[in-house]
């Protein structure tokens, strides 16, 4: 993304504490394995009809193919890429009264129990666990701010998490964020943009149209457009782009 920061945190695993990720002294990698994780359908419960619906829009069956398929039950379903899509589609099946089973099938073997339970670094998943690490006049705290300003919209990349705008959020969330509006330099292109993002994914969108109005950008030409498109139909939500070198991006 454009304004992504270079400055993260993590906290140890035998201590507890925070520290700045360029803090920590590298000592080597942990291998979890790389697995598949494989669905069975075990049931197709009281609402088939909704099953079938939702086996279809996944896996794109025409309706012989689903029936035929679900003649004999159980039946293993085709792998699915991303673990977290497989746990979606899980869930939802379960959700829909059907039976369903996942296993983690390992394509690549995880390292010894001993060097799988050595002390790791934990990486944050909310940004209130930051609270006490994050203060005013710290080193490199506009950059800081802004790995709080992301960490704040992980949740909601990926995942059908109902949009909470950056002004609605947790105290410090808020106050990162008002924090970080001071520190930005408008003459920078990329604060200059960074401002009409926050404008717009806090619900104000006449202020983004003037902020993305004021002058024409240099460098971040795409970022620009792309917000001016959101803008002008009211997005707030962050958004999953599609960069022209066909790489993804995410406007935080």
């Amino acid at each position: 993304m454009p304004y992504g920061s270079d400055v993260s945190f993590l906290r140890c695993g035998v201590c507890g504490q925070w520290g700045a990720k360029s803090s920590f002294d590298f000592a080597g990698c942990i291998n979890h394995g790389c697995y598949d994780l494989d669905l069975r359908l075990t049931t197709i419960g009281p609402e088939p009809l909704k099953v079938m619906k939702r086996l279809r829009a996944v896996y794109g069956w025409e309706l012989a193919e689903t029936k035929a398929r679900l003649a004999s039950l159980p039946i293993e379903l085709p792998t699915i890429r991303l673990p977290e899509d497989a746990i979606k589609l899980r869930d939802a099946l379960l959700e829909d009264g059907a039976g369903c089973d996942m296993e983690k099938v390992f394509t690549e073997s995880p390292d010894p129990p001993e060097r799988l339970n050595a002390p790791w670094a934990y990486c944050p998943t909310h940004p209130c666990e930051l609270s006490e690490v994050v203060h005013h006049g710290m080193p490199d705290e506009c950059a800081v701010r802004i790995y709080v300003y992301q960490l704040s919209n992980a949740a909601y990349r990926h995942s059908n998490l109902e949009w909470v705008g950056l002004m609605a959020r947790t105290p410090f969330e808020v106050e990162n964020i008002r924090a970080l509006l001071g520190l930005m330099d408008s003459r920078d292109e990329v604060h200059w943009l960074l401002r009409a993002n926050i404008a717009r994914e806090s619900g104000d969108f006449s202020l983004a149209a003037e902020l993305l109005g004021q002058r024409e950008p240099m460098d971040e030409k795409y970022w620009h457009s792309c917000l001016l498109s959101l803008v002008s139909r009211q997005i707030e939500h962050v958004s999953i782009l599609q960069l022209p070198n066909a790489e993804v991006s995410s406007i935080a």
